[in-house]
């Protein structure tokens, strides 16, 4: 067998489904005259292909072994056009790692003092590379330790899962819903478009805002207690007033909402 090191200089899938690649520099097939593909390996579970290479020849690095005249072996190494797109692992920790060279990569990490999970999935780069919006996703642990799971959106949206509370926010962060210990806390206008179930058992209605049901309470005690005396026209009045009362209560009735069970 002979080992040497090259750069990929490209890389396809053949008939048979594998995945090769050329390297540099290629060395022609005894039989085909021409340079052939080295098969491309990697870790059990794991497959990768490399991007092809600058035109000064700039690419990722490869391993080739030979056996005999045919059968031509590869492993891939690292790309230098990568680096400085690379997470900064702590010791113990790994990534992987993926995109288009010459910007920032998108990678998930394993930390190695935490064993916390991260992944970072950049959306928009500047003229020079660097990500200036990305996703990212964390589960594992904040820096006291506690545990800790956030989503968090390239436009600012989050889900963050932290202290026994799950909290949903928008862009604003001013507009949120927080559950916690059986409890809802929403900030932000909220506007329902279908229905709601309160209670459990179907339709209830919503109560009347205490002032209002106080109000219309009063009037009509005073149309109740309206005098009835003939010489003034009152009992005339009291029917008036009773009509317009009773059209009041209906009116308030009919901006009555009811809510019904939608989970």
């Amino acid at each position: 067998m002979r080992w040497d090191f090259g750069a990929v200089q490209f890389s396809e899938w053949d008939a048979d489904g594998f995945l090769g690649v050329q390297i540099d520099p290629a060395e022609a097939d005894d039989e085909k005259g021409a340079a052939s593909l080295c098969e491309l390996h990697g870790p059990y579970g794991f497959i990768s292909r490399p991007s092809d290479p600058d035109r000064d020849g700039l690419g990722c690095s490869v391993l080739r072994m030979q056996r005999g005249s045919q059968e031509r072996y590869a492993w891939l190494g690292s790309d230098p056009r990568q680096v400085d797109w690379l997470p900064r692992l702590t010791k113990g920790g790994s990534a992987q790692y993926g995109g288009t060279t010459g910007r920032a990569l998108t990678w998930r990490e394993i930390d190695g003092e935490t064993g916390s999970v991260i992944d970072y999935v950049p959306v928009e780069w500047d003229a020079d590379g660097n990500a200036t919006a990305a996703h990212k996703i964390e589960a594992g642990v904040d820096g006291n330790g506690a545990p800790v799971v956030q989503i968090i959106h390239s436009e600012g949206m989050a889900v963050v899962m932290f202290d026994g509370a799950v909290t949903m926010a928008d862009a604003t962060g001013s507009g949120f819903i927080t559950i916690k210990d059986g409890k809802i806390a929403a900030s932000g206008a909220l506007k329902a478009t279908s229905g709601l179930d309160v209670g459990g058992t179907g339709g209830v209605e919503v109560p009347l805002h205490p002032a209002l049901a106080a109000a219309v309470n009063a009037f009509a005690a005073a149309v109740s207690a309206a005098p009835t005396g003939y010489a003034d026209g009152g009992l005339a009045l009291k029917a008036a007033l009773v009509t317009a009362a009773n059209a009041l209560a209906a009116a308030v009735s009919a901006g009555k909402s009811t809510m019904l069970k939608t989970l």
